[in-house]
Protein backbone atom coordinates (compact mmCIF):
# COMPACT_ATOMS: atom_id res chain seq x y z
CA UNK A 1 0.00 0.00 0.00
CA UNK A 2 2.98 2.25 0.29
CA UNK A 3 3.70 2.49 -3.42
CA UNK A 4 1.57 4.64 -5.50
CA UNK A 5 -0.05 6.31 -2.93
CA UNK A 6 0.54 9.80 -4.60
CA UNK A 7 -1.30 8.68 -7.63
CA UNK A 8 -4.24 6.92 -6.12
CA UNK A 9 -4.64 10.51 -4.32
CA UNK A 10 -4.84 11.97 -7.71
CA UNK A 11 -7.30 9.12 -8.98
CA UNK A 12 -9.38 10.26 -5.81
CA UNK A 13 -9.45 13.94 -6.77
CA UNK A 14 -10.34 13.30 -10.72
CA UNK A 15 -13.37 11.13 -9.40
CA UNK A 16 -14.45 14.07 -6.65
CA UNK A 17 -14.13 16.84 -9.66
CA UNK A 18 -16.65 14.44 -11.98
CA UNK A 19 -19.08 13.75 -8.92
CA UNK A 20 -18.13 9.94 -8.61
CA UNK A 21 -18.28 8.12 -5.72
CA UNK A 22 -14.29 6.72 -4.91
CA UNK A 23 -13.00 4.10 -3.18
CA UNK A 24 -9.44 4.52 -1.68
CA UNK A 25 -8.28 1.45 0.23
CA UNK A 26 -5.71 3.85 2.65
CA UNK A 27 -8.95 6.66 2.86
CA UNK A 28 -11.82 4.22 3.23
CA UNK A 29 -10.84 0.46 4.16
CA UNK A 30 -12.51 -0.19 7.23
CA UNK A 31 -11.41 -2.89 10.25
CA UNK A 32 -13.03 -6.35 9.25
CA UNK A 33 -12.62 -10.16 10.73
CA UNK A 34 -13.15 -11.47 7.00
CA UNK A 35 -10.30 -12.32 4.79
CA UNK A 36 -8.86 -9.50 3.00
CA UNK A 37 -9.49 -11.45 -0.02
CA UNK A 38 -13.28 -11.46 0.76
CA UNK A 39 -13.43 -8.05 1.86
CA UNK A 40 -12.00 -6.22 -1.54
CA UNK A 41 -14.34 -8.53 -3.66
CA UNK A 42 -16.94 -7.36 -1.87
CA UNK A 43 -16.31 -3.97 -2.15
CA UNK A 44 -15.42 -4.31 -5.89
CA UNK A 45 -18.61 -6.02 -6.59
CA UNK A 46 -20.48 -3.23 -5.51
CA UNK A 47 -18.63 -1.25 -7.82
CA UNK A 48 -19.51 0.20 -11.40
CA UNK A 49 -15.69 0.85 -12.31
CA UNK A 50 -12.12 -0.31 -11.48
CA UNK A 51 -9.46 1.74 -11.96
CA UNK A 52 -6.10 0.02 -11.86
CA UNK A 53 -2.30 1.50 -11.18
CA UNK A 54 0.73 -0.84 -12.21
CA UNK A 55 4.51 -0.30 -10.97
CA UNK A 56 6.92 -2.03 -9.31
CA UNK A 57 4.80 -4.33 -6.52
CA UNK A 58 2.92 -5.66 -9.31
CA UNK A 59 1.80 -9.23 -7.73
CA UNK A 60 -0.85 -11.49 -7.76
CA UNK A 61 -3.50 -9.80 -5.78
CA UNK A 62 -3.48 -7.18 -8.03
CA UNK A 63 -3.65 -9.23 -11.14
CA UNK A 64 -6.68 -11.14 -9.29
CA UNK A 65 -8.24 -8.40 -8.27
CA UNK A 66 -8.61 -7.21 -12.14
CA UNK A 67 -9.06 -10.19 -13.37
CA UNK A 68 -12.22 -10.74 -11.00
CA UNK A 69 -13.46 -7.46 -12.22
CA UNK A 70 -13.24 -8.46 -16.03
CA UNK A 71 -15.31 -11.70 -15.04
CA UNK A 72 -17.54 -9.67 -13.16
CA UNK A 73 -18.23 -7.35 -16.09
CA UNK A 74 -16.81 -4.40 -14.51
CA UNK A 75 -15.36 -1.98 -16.78
CA UNK A 76 -11.18 -1.69 -16.18
CA UNK A 77 -9.42 1.61 -16.95
CA UNK A 78 -5.68 0.63 -16.42
CA UNK A 79 -2.95 3.49 -16.17
CA UNK A 80 1.16 1.54 -16.32
CA UNK A 81 3.85 4.18 -14.72
CA UNK A 82 6.96 4.16 -16.44
CA UNK A 83 10.27 5.23 -16.71
CA UNK A 84 13.29 5.57 -19.12
CA UNK A 85 15.52 3.17 -17.69
CA UNK A 86 17.63 2.79 -20.55
CA UNK A 87 18.09 5.95 -21.24
CA UNK A 88 16.75 6.43 -24.44
CA UNK A 89 14.49 9.51 -23.90
CA UNK A 90 11.65 6.66 -24.26
CA UNK A 91 9.22 5.11 -21.09
CA UNK A 92 9.99 2.22 -20.12
CA UNK A 93 7.84 -0.39 -18.20
CA UNK A 94 9.76 -1.29 -14.91
CA UNK A 95 9.30 -4.42 -14.17
CA UNK A 96 8.97 -8.08 -15.83
CA UNK A 97 5.85 -8.92 -14.14
CA UNK A 98 4.04 -5.93 -15.54
CA UNK A 99 4.93 -6.17 -19.00
CA UNK A 100 4.05 -9.85 -18.81
CA UNK A 101 0.63 -9.21 -17.50
CA UNK A 102 -0.16 -6.04 -19.90
CA UNK A 103 1.63 -7.98 -22.84
CA UNK A 104 -0.78 -10.86 -22.01
CA UNK A 105 -3.97 -8.99 -22.12
CA UNK A 106 -3.66 -6.29 -25.01
CA UNK A 107 -5.21 -8.57 -27.99
CA UNK A 108 -7.14 -6.45 -30.07
CA UNK A 109 -10.69 -7.96 -30.23
CA UNK A 110 -10.36 -9.41 -25.74
CA UNK A 111 -8.25 -7.50 -24.07
CA UNK A 112 -7.57 -4.07 -22.34
CA UNK A 113 -6.27 -0.64 -23.84
CA UNK A 114 -3.73 0.35 -21.09
CA UNK A 115 -2.60 3.53 -20.61
CA UNK A 116 0.95 5.19 -19.70
CA UNK A 117 2.38 7.59 -17.66
CA UNK A 118 5.07 9.25 -16.50
CA UNK A 119 4.19 11.65 -13.85
CA UNK A 120 1.50 13.24 -11.69
CA UNK A 121 0.14 15.30 -14.28
CA UNK A 122 0.35 13.07 -16.74
CA UNK A 123 -1.64 10.59 -14.61
CA UNK A 124 -4.48 13.09 -13.66
CA UNK A 125 -4.90 14.32 -17.53
CA UNK A 126 -5.60 10.63 -18.91
CA UNK A 127 -7.68 9.63 -15.87
CA UNK A 128 -10.42 12.64 -16.16
CA UNK A 129 -10.43 11.56 -20.03
CA UNK A 130 -10.69 7.95 -19.55
CA UNK A 131 -13.24 8.13 -17.45
CA UNK A 132 -15.32 10.92 -19.72
CA UNK A 133 -14.69 9.10 -22.56
CA UNK A 134 -15.87 6.04 -20.78
CA UNK A 135 -18.97 8.36 -19.95
CA UNK A 136 -19.47 9.48 -23.63
CA UNK A 137 -19.66 5.99 -25.05
CA UNK A 138 -22.06 5.53 -22.73
CA UNK A 139 -24.50 8.18 -24.05
CA UNK A 140 -24.29 7.20 -27.43
CA UNK A 141 -26.06 4.25 -26.96
CA UNK A 142 -29.49 5.67 -27.06
CA UNK A 143 -31.09 2.69 -24.78
CA UNK A 144 -32.35 5.59 -22.32
CA UNK A 145 -28.54 6.00 -21.79
CA UNK A 146 -28.64 3.20 -19.13
CA UNK A 147 -25.88 0.41 -18.60
CA UNK A 148 -28.15 -3.09 -19.00
CA UNK A 149 -27.52 -5.15 -16.10
CA UNK A 150 -25.30 -8.25 -17.08
CA UNK A 151 -24.27 -6.91 -20.79
CA UNK A 152 -21.06 -8.82 -21.75
CA UNK A 153 -17.72 -7.05 -21.14
CA UNK A 154 -14.30 -7.44 -23.75
CA UNK A 155 -12.19 -7.23 -21.61
CA UNK A 156 -13.55 -3.70 -21.01
CA UNK A 157 -11.93 -2.77 -23.88
CA UNK A 158 -15.00 -2.42 -26.39
CA UNK A 159 -18.44 -2.25 -26.01
CA UNK A 160 -21.18 -4.80 -27.12
CA UNK A 161 -23.23 -3.09 -29.63
CA UNK A 162 -26.19 -3.06 -28.98
CA UNK A 163 -26.07 -4.06 -25.19
CA UNK A 164 -24.34 -2.63 -22.27
CA UNK A 165 -21.69 0.02 -23.25
CA UNK A 166 -18.46 -0.65 -21.25
CA UNK A 167 -16.08 2.20 -22.90
CA UNK A 168 -12.50 2.44 -24.12
CA UNK A 169 -9.60 4.90 -23.66
CA UNK A 170 -10.07 6.95 -26.86
CA UNK A 171 -6.89 8.09 -27.60
CA UNK A 172 -6.23 11.92 -27.43
CA UNK A 173 -5.75 12.94 -31.04
CA UNK A 174 -8.86 11.22 -32.13
CA UNK A 175 -10.39 13.83 -29.68
CA UNK A 176 -12.06 17.09 -31.48
CA UNK A 177 -11.04 19.31 -29.75
CA UNK A 178 -8.15 18.35 -27.43
CA UNK A 179 -8.23 17.71 -23.84
CA UNK A 180 -11.73 17.80 -22.38
CA UNK A 181 -11.71 20.44 -19.31
CA UNK A 182 -13.42 19.11 -15.72
CA UNK A 183 -15.35 22.29 -15.37
CA UNK A 184 -16.99 20.90 -18.98
CA UNK A 185 -20.42 19.13 -18.02
CA UNK A 186 -20.48 15.43 -18.04
CA UNK A 187 -22.61 12.46 -17.34
CA UNK A 188 -22.87 10.80 -15.36
CA UNK A 189 -25.19 7.39 -16.38
CA UNK A 190 -24.71 5.81 -13.22
CA UNK A 191 -27.46 3.38 -11.80
CA UNK A 192 -27.92 3.48 -7.53
CA UNK A 193 -25.98 0.79 -6.04
CA UNK A 194 -27.63 -0.79 -2.85
CA UNK A 195 -31.21 0.09 -1.27
CA UNK A 196 -33.22 2.87 -2.06
CA UNK A 197 -35.31 3.35 1.15
CA UNK A 198 -37.43 5.50 2.53
CA UNK A 199 -38.19 7.44 -0.30
CA UNK A 200 -41.67 5.58 -1.53
CA UNK A 201 -43.73 9.14 -1.02
CA UNK A 202 -41.33 11.18 -2.64
CA UNK A 203 -40.72 9.14 -5.62
CA UNK A 204 -44.56 8.76 -6.00
CA UNK A 205 -44.50 13.06 -5.55
CA UNK A 206 -42.01 13.61 -8.58
CA UNK A 207 -42.87 10.94 -11.00
CA UNK A 208 -46.57 12.27 -10.61
CA UNK A 209 -45.28 15.49 -11.46
CA UNK A 210 -43.69 14.08 -14.56
CA UNK A 211 -46.85 12.25 -15.38
CA UNK A 212 -48.67 15.21 -15.46
CA UNK A 213 -46.27 17.27 -18.27
CA UNK A 214 -44.44 19.25 -15.87
CA UNK A 215 -41.80 20.36 -17.71
CA UNK A 216 -39.63 21.31 -14.69
CA UNK A 217 -39.44 19.08 -11.11
CA UNK A 218 -37.07 20.39 -8.77
CA UNK A 219 -35.89 18.87 -5.47
CA UNK A 220 -34.56 21.19 -2.52
CA UNK A 221 -32.71 19.32 0.70
CA UNK A 222 -29.40 19.19 2.33
CA UNK A 223 -26.50 17.57 0.50
CA UNK A 224 -26.36 13.85 1.62
CA UNK A 225 -30.46 13.50 1.70
CA UNK A 226 -30.90 11.89 -1.13
CA UNK A 227 -31.91 14.51 -3.73
CA UNK A 228 -29.87 13.10 -6.55
CA UNK A 229 -30.20 9.65 -5.62
CA UNK A 230 -33.86 9.99 -6.08
CA UNK A 231 -32.60 11.26 -9.83
CA UNK A 232 -31.04 8.31 -10.54
CA UNK A 233 -33.50 5.74 -9.65
CA UNK A 234 -36.12 7.45 -11.79
CA UNK A 235 -34.39 7.73 -14.93
CA UNK A 236 -33.17 4.32 -14.75
CA UNK A 237 -36.74 2.18 -13.37
CA UNK A 238 -39.40 4.65 -13.25
CA UNK A 239 -38.86 6.54 -16.80
CA UNK A 240 -36.59 4.41 -18.08
CA UNK A 241 -38.42 3.72 -21.78
CA UNK A 242 -40.13 7.04 -21.72
CA UNK A 243 -37.32 9.15 -23.15
CA UNK A 244 -35.54 8.76 -26.92
CA UNK A 245 -32.23 10.71 -25.92
CA UNK A 246 -31.91 9.16 -22.71
CA UNK A 247 -31.26 10.90 -19.63
CA UNK A 248 -27.98 13.23 -18.84
CA UNK A 249 -26.57 13.97 -15.43
CA UNK A 250 -24.97 17.58 -15.44
CA UNK A 251 -23.15 18.90 -12.23
CA UNK A 252 -21.28 22.36 -11.49
CA UNK A 253 -23.74 24.51 -14.12
CA UNK A 254 -22.97 27.88 -13.05
CA UNK A 255 -26.06 29.69 -14.19
CA UNK A 256 -24.87 33.24 -14.12
CA UNK A 257 -27.41 35.73 -15.27
CA UNK A 258 -29.29 34.03 -18.38
CA UNK A 259 -30.11 30.47 -19.31
CA UNK A 260 -26.89 30.58 -21.53
CA UNK A 261 -24.62 28.61 -19.23
CA UNK A 262 -27.81 26.13 -19.54
CA UNK A 263 -28.03 25.57 -22.88
CA UNK A 264 -24.05 25.32 -23.43
CA UNK A 265 -23.61 22.65 -20.34
CA UNK A 266 -26.70 20.51 -22.19
CA UNK A 267 -25.35 20.76 -25.33
CA UNK A 268 -21.97 19.78 -24.29
CA UNK A 269 -23.52 16.60 -22.39
CA UNK A 270 -25.78 15.59 -25.59
CA UNK A 271 -23.84 16.26 -28.85
CA UNK A 272 -21.36 13.24 -28.75
CA UNK A 273 -24.66 11.39 -29.00
CA UNK A 274 -25.99 12.49 -32.31
CA UNK A 275 -28.78 13.58 -30.51
CA UNK A 276 -28.15 16.89 -31.48
CA UNK A 277 -26.99 15.99 -35.21
CA UNK A 278 -23.56 15.70 -35.87
CA UNK A 279 -22.35 18.96 -36.91
CA UNK A 280 -24.13 20.98 -34.82
CA UNK A 281 -22.91 24.47 -33.58
CA UNK A 282 -22.88 25.01 -29.53
CA UNK A 283 -23.94 28.52 -30.27
CA UNK A 284 -26.58 27.37 -33.25
CA UNK A 285 -27.66 24.20 -31.89
CA UNK A 286 -31.13 23.91 -31.32
CA UNK A 287 -32.20 22.32 -28.17
CA UNK A 288 -36.38 21.65 -28.88
CA UNK A 289 -35.61 18.64 -30.60
CA UNK A 290 -33.51 17.43 -27.86
CA UNK A 291 -36.11 14.15 -25.95
CA UNK A 292 -34.42 13.38 -22.65
CA UNK A 293 -34.67 14.10 -18.88
CA UNK A 294 -32.03 16.59 -18.11
CA UNK A 295 -30.81 16.43 -14.50
CA UNK A 296 -28.99 19.80 -13.24
CA UNK A 297 -27.49 19.17 -9.80
CA UNK A 298 -26.97 22.11 -7.28
CA UNK A 299 -27.81 24.79 -9.17
CA UNK A 300 -29.01 27.99 -8.38
CA UNK A 301 -31.63 29.26 -10.49
CA UNK A 302 -34.49 31.58 -11.06
CA UNK A 303 -37.84 31.65 -12.10
CA UNK A 304 -36.86 33.93 -15.21
CA UNK A 305 -34.17 31.44 -16.38
CA UNK A 306 -36.33 28.12 -15.44
CA UNK A 307 -38.92 29.81 -17.71
CA UNK A 308 -36.15 30.11 -20.22
CA UNK A 309 -34.80 26.48 -19.98
CA UNK A 310 -38.18 24.89 -20.46
CA UNK A 311 -39.27 27.23 -23.53
CA UNK A 312 -36.11 25.94 -25.36
CA UNK A 313 -36.76 22.02 -24.60
CA UNK A 314 -39.81 21.75 -24.64
CA UNK A 315 -39.72 18.10 -25.53
CA UNK A 316 -37.34 17.35 -22.40
CA UNK A 317 -38.06 17.62 -18.54
CA UNK A 318 -35.74 19.51 -16.46
CA UNK A 319 -35.14 17.88 -13.33
CA UNK A 320 -32.74 20.11 -10.83
CA UNK A 321 -31.30 19.50 -7.39
CA UNK A 322 -31.40 22.98 -5.13
CA UNK A 323 -29.96 23.66 -2.22
CA UNK A 324 -32.35 23.77 1.20
CA UNK A 325 -33.23 27.12 1.22
CA UNK A 326 -34.25 27.53 -2.42
CA UNK A 327 -37.04 29.23 -3.35
CA UNK A 328 -38.64 29.80 -6.58
CA UNK A 329 -42.26 31.12 -8.00
CA UNK A 330 -43.24 27.02 -8.23
CA UNK A 331 -43.58 23.85 -6.55
CA UNK A 332 -40.25 22.90 -4.93
CA UNK A 333 -40.20 19.31 -3.16
CA UNK A 334 -37.86 19.26 -0.46
CA UNK A 335 -36.71 16.07 0.58
CA UNK A 336 -36.77 15.44 4.68
CA UNK A 337 -34.10 12.98 7.00
CA UNK A 338 -35.55 9.39 6.72
CA UNK A 339 -37.12 8.70 9.98
CA UNK A 340 -39.95 6.25 9.75
CA UNK A 341 -38.99 3.27 11.68
CA UNK A 342 -40.04 0.81 8.75
CA UNK A 343 -37.75 2.16 6.30
CA UNK A 344 -34.51 2.53 9.16
CA UNK A 345 -35.16 -1.22 10.22
CA UNK A 346 -35.11 -2.55 6.68
CA UNK A 347 -32.13 -0.61 5.82
CA UNK A 348 -30.25 -1.52 8.65
CA UNK A 349 -30.39 -5.21 7.64
CA UNK A 350 -29.72 -4.81 4.42
CA UNK A 351 -26.39 -3.29 5.00
CA UNK A 352 -25.38 -4.68 8.51
CA UNK A 353 -26.94 -7.86 6.82
CA UNK A 354 -27.87 -9.17 10.15
CA UNK A 355 -32.14 -9.82 11.04
CA UNK A 356 -33.31 -7.56 13.17
CA UNK A 357 -35.85 -9.04 15.72
CA UNK A 358 -38.95 -7.14 16.51
CA UNK A 359 -38.26 -6.66 20.20
CA UNK A 360 -35.07 -3.97 18.39
CA UNK A 361 -36.97 -2.68 15.83
CA UNK A 362 -37.24 0.82 17.82
CA UNK A 363 -34.10 1.03 19.30
CA UNK A 364 -32.49 0.03 16.02
CA UNK A 365 -34.94 2.73 14.43
CA UNK A 366 -33.94 5.22 17.10
CA UNK A 367 -30.03 4.64 16.35
CA UNK A 368 -30.60 5.10 12.93
CA UNK A 369 -31.91 8.30 13.68
CA UNK A 370 -29.66 9.91 15.85
CA UNK A 371 -27.58 10.23 12.43
CA UNK A 372 -29.90 12.59 11.23
CA UNK A 373 -31.84 10.41 8.85
CA UNK A 374 -29.48 11.35 5.91
CA UNK A 375 -29.84 8.07 3.98
CA UNK A 376 -25.71 8.39 2.98
CA UNK A 377 -25.26 8.80 7.15
CA UNK A 378 -27.78 6.20 7.78
CA UNK A 379 -25.62 3.56 5.23
CA UNK A 380 -22.71 4.74 7.21
CA UNK A 381 -23.62 3.33 10.16
CA UNK A 382 -25.02 0.29 9.09
CA UNK A 383 -21.97 -0.60 7.08
CA UNK A 384 -20.07 0.28 10.45
CA UNK A 385 -22.12 -2.25 12.20
CA UNK A 386 -21.16 -5.02 9.63
CA UNK A 387 -17.74 -5.84 11.13
CA UNK A 388 -18.83 -5.04 14.36
CA UNK A 389 -21.77 -7.40 14.86
CA UNK A 390 -19.22 -10.37 13.49
CA UNK A 391 -17.73 -10.39 17.00
CA UNK A 392 -20.83 -9.27 19.22
CA UNK A 393 -24.23 -9.12 19.65
CA UNK A 394 -26.84 -6.56 18.12
CA UNK A 395 -28.15 -6.02 21.83
CA UNK A 396 -24.57 -5.53 22.78
CA UNK A 397 -23.64 -3.33 19.89
CA UNK A 398 -26.55 -1.30 20.91
CA UNK A 399 -26.24 -0.72 24.25
CA UNK A 400 -22.19 -0.18 23.34
CA UNK A 401 -22.69 2.50 20.61
CA UNK A 402 -23.56 5.68 21.41
CA UNK A 403 -26.06 7.78 19.82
Amino acid sequence: MAELVDERQVVGRVCDELHLDSFLYEDDAVASPDPPVVAWERDLADSDLLIGILWKQFGRWTEKEILFAMKSSIPVLLFVKTEDIDGDGLPDIVTKEVEAFVSGHNDVETGLADARFASLEELERKVRNSILDLQALALSFKRNALMDDGAPVHGGGRAAPPPGPHGSLVSEAKRPGGERKADKAIRRLKRHRGLFFGRALDREIVTDLIDQDEPFVAVKGDPEIGRETLFQVLANEDLADRYDDGAGIIPDVTTGDSAEDVRHAIWEAFHDSGALGADEDRELADLGSLNAMIALLDVDLDDEIVDDITEMLPSSVIAATMPAGAELDRFVHELEPILDTEALVEAFAFYSKVDVPPELADAVAERCRATGGAPADVKKLCQSALAALKRTSLEDWLEGTPA
